[in-house]
């Protein structure tokens, strides 16, 4: 490592910086940059001239107009579904294939969506980015604050059998099952069976259930 920055003989390898000149250099080409930017004049911008937004390039544009347009030019060649742009459809096609190229780190756990695996990694964080306006109670997923939001409309949903009614309608569904003596679901690690699946915040072992001789899904 040397100090300062040394000029090199058109073919040679410069010699790296040390920990103390490099993070100033860096500071000085980014400066160089950005004064170079500014000499060149500021990039021709393309506007929507339907909503207004700013498309840095021509294509940008074309593709940004497609969502007032309706315009949906590319589709699935297995269900025939239509995208607004082709890394959708592209992306869509891993449910038709099974593919799963992102992956857990901590667990291990696939998923076919970039999406999907920031919202599981939050379960493995202490950060519940989702606060609900009201009473401020905190969540890590927005379908969870979502849920939640119910309990301060009021609303309720009345079980169809008896006089009992809930928040949501998940647990509206869990409860419905009770009236039934139906237990399509069988757990591996209970060796019993159920009369719905486990609530999603059971671990994992404890959320294997599969279909029943009934068939139910």
């Amino acid at each position: 490592m040397v100090h300062g920055r040394q000029s090199a003989h058109p073919g040679a390898v410069a010699a790296p910086l040390c920990s103390v000149c490099a993070p100033a250099q860096k500071e000085r080409d980014v400066r160089a940059a950005a004064a170079a930017a500014e000499r060149a004049g500021p990039k021709p911008r393309h506007g929507c001239p339907v909503c207004g937004r700013d498309c840095l390039k021509a294509s940008a544009l074309q593709k940004h107009l497609r969502v007032h347009s309706g315009e949906r030019p590319f589709q699935c060649p297995v269900c025939r579904k239509s995208f607004v742009q082709h890394v959708h459809m592209t992306e869509h096609l891993r449910i038709h294939t099974g593919e799963k190229p992102y992956t857990c780190p901590l667990c291990g756990r696939s998923f076919t969506f970039s999406s999907a695996l920031r919202r599981h990694q939050r379960l493995h964080a202490d950060t519940r980015p989702f606060q609900c306006a009201v009473c401020h109670k905190s969540f890590k997923q927005r379908s969870s604050l979502k849920g939640h939001q119910l309990v301060h409309t009021g609303v309720r949903f009345p079980c169809p059998v008896c006089s009992k009614s809930f928040s949501r309608p998940l647990e509206l569904n869990y409860h419905v099952g009770t009236h039934s003596s139906a237990r399509p679901y069988y757990c591996h690690t209970l060796t019993s069976v159920l009369f719905h699946i486990c609530p999603p915040d059971l671990p994992p072992n404890r959320g294997k259930v599969t279909p029943g001789a009934d068939g139910f899904i």
